[in-house]
């Protein structure tokens, strides 16, 4: 047990935000437990799977700890959950869009692009992220999240970020990624000690005028965006999809994730 204690620690710290969701949205430890063995299974598989093993039950229960009947069962139910599908497409392709030089200016401001027809910049522009979905129905999802416009010339970008709204499943995919990378960064931090530690800082201040935090907000909500296009400017340059870059089977993700919070106080804390 001694032995376990820090990764106790972490666990305890990690799974501190999921208890209170629970509590706040009335989510039962029944229900986290039957999710929660779900999750053991799809996640054992998927490991199993990547790693070219067979995933049997035996050993996704062995992997788990989950009982053989529930493995057997949630296999045979599958999971309604699918949100890893494309649901960061439309952050991609604004990505793209804004750091590619095939499809902005010389002064790095991203172009009105051409979308009718196979040939067409928009078309390239999904085809280099994405051949499983079409065009088109990336350029609907962007013009119903108000971030392109039609115009005569083409069609252009009118938001440099992509913040996904009111889709539960679109939301719940982001949350999973950036919530995955937050812990996975401060479990390297904490448990591999890197010679460069993974960034991870945090700003508060907790006696700030309630009628101040729209402007406030909006200021953030700038600086951020304003923060991931040089973050973007300056990565994509060492990108293999975006530069001519010989092969390599060594090729890392990267990723930079910020977020911005604001509730009322309620008296002194």
């Amino acid at each position: 047990m001694t032995a376990n204690r820090p990764k106790h620690y972490f666990l305890r710290a990690a799974l501190t935000a999921v208890i209170r969701l629970c509590l706040r949205r009335s989510i039962k430890l029944q229900e986290l437990i039957e999710l929660s063995k779900e999750l053991y299974v799809e996640l054992s598989k998927e490991s199993l799977t990547k790693s070219m093993q067979e995933a049997s039950v035996s050993r996704i229960s062995m992997m788990s700890g989950v009982h053989r009947k529930d493995v057997s069962r949630l296999l045979g139910e599958g999971t309604a959950y699918c949100a890893k599908q494309t649901k960061d497409l439309p952050s991609r392709v604004i990505g793209q869009w804004q750091s590619d030089v095939r499809y902005t200016t010389p002064g790095r401001r991203p172009k009105t692009l051409s979308y009718e027809g196979p040939e067409s910049e928009f078309t390239s522009l999904v085809a280099s992220l994405s051949k499983d979905v079409k065009p088109h129905t990336v350029l609907f999802e962007l013009e119903r999240l108000g971030v392109v416009r039609k115009t005569s010339h083409g069609v252009k970008l009118l938001n440099k970020i992509f913040v996904p709204k009111g889709n539960v499943e679109e939301i719940s995919y982001y949350l999973e990624t950036d919530a995955s990378d937050l812990i996975a960064a401060v479990e390297q931090n904490l448990f591999e000690d890197p010679e460069t530690p993974n960034l991870h800082l945090k700003t508060e201040y907790t006696k700030i005028d309630q009628a101040r935090v729209p402007e406030i907000k909006a200021h953030i909500l700038e600086l951020g965006t304003t923060f991931h296009q040089r973050v973007r400017n300056y990565l994509s340059q060492f990108d293999a999809d975006i530069n001519e870059i010989p092969s390599t089977d060594s090729f890392a993700r990267v990723s930079v994730g910020t977020f911005s919070f604001t509730e009322a106080n309620s008296g002194d804390q």
